[in-house]
């Protein structure tokens, strides 16, 4: 057995093994490794498609890693920076940049219903302009407004529906994202716990 047989099939067993790490940085190592073991193979045994297809894969998981490491985080903007000093302050500005940088900024048209209670919620949303009802109550979302806070907190299905009553402009974030992100930064993770329940606790005052 030559030196090309080995690398295909600890190439494999890498891949195989991959799904145990839960977090992404590791994930990301790890696939990496076994790509870097794809691409040693079909250089050493002549398979170039392996090497070629492999290449980009490559790329991508080096991209990412970049991405979420700490010179990989982008600097904040104006509004960022807002966002910033009212809800999370005890984060610095590139401890904020890690959480600002996995959301996106989106859309949503007036009457499109954010969350249905009792459906799963996949994502975060953080209200930056406009305003939303929270069905069946008199309450009011707007600016610097979470949607979906509940159910990160608790883990569970969406507690109310929640209906545009305006065009929205808003950043979400995948709630999968935003776990990991906590659990290699405990820090962070105080912090967006903090600005969640402040959140919630401003709603509730609301309604009194």
């Amino acid at each position: 057995m030559d030196l090309s047989f080995w690398l295909l099939n600890l190439a494999y067993a890498v891949y195989v093994i991959s799904p145990v790490f839960k977090t992404m940085v590791k994930l990301r190592l790890v696939l990496l490794a076994a790509t870097s073991l794809f691409i040693a193979y079909g250089l050493s045994s002549g398979v170039m498609s392996v090497t070629w297809w492999n290449i980009p894969f490559g790329v991508m998981h080096l991209s990412q890693l970049w991405r979420i490491s700490p010179r990989g985080s982008r600097h904040l903007g104006p509004e960022a920076e807002t966002v910033r000093a009212q809800l999370m302050p005890t984060l610095n500005s590139n401890e904020f940049a890690r959480v600002w940088g996995l959301g996106v900024e989106d859309v949503i048209p007036s009457g499109t219903v954010l969350t249905t209670e009792g459906e799963r919620v996949e994502d975060l949303v953080l209200v930056l302009g406009g305003s939303a009802v929270v069905e069946g109550q008199s309450s009011t979302i707007e600016a610097l407004d979470f949607v979906g806070e509940m159910s990160l907190l608790l883990g569970a299905r969406a507690t109310r529906s929640v209906r545009a009553t305006t065009e929205l402009r808003v950043r979400r974030w995948s709630k999968i994202e935003l776990l990991e992100l906590g659990e290699r930064h405990p820090h962070i993770q105080q912090a967006g716990l903090i600005a969640l329940g402040q959140n919630v606790a401003q709603k509730a005052a609301s309604q009194v």
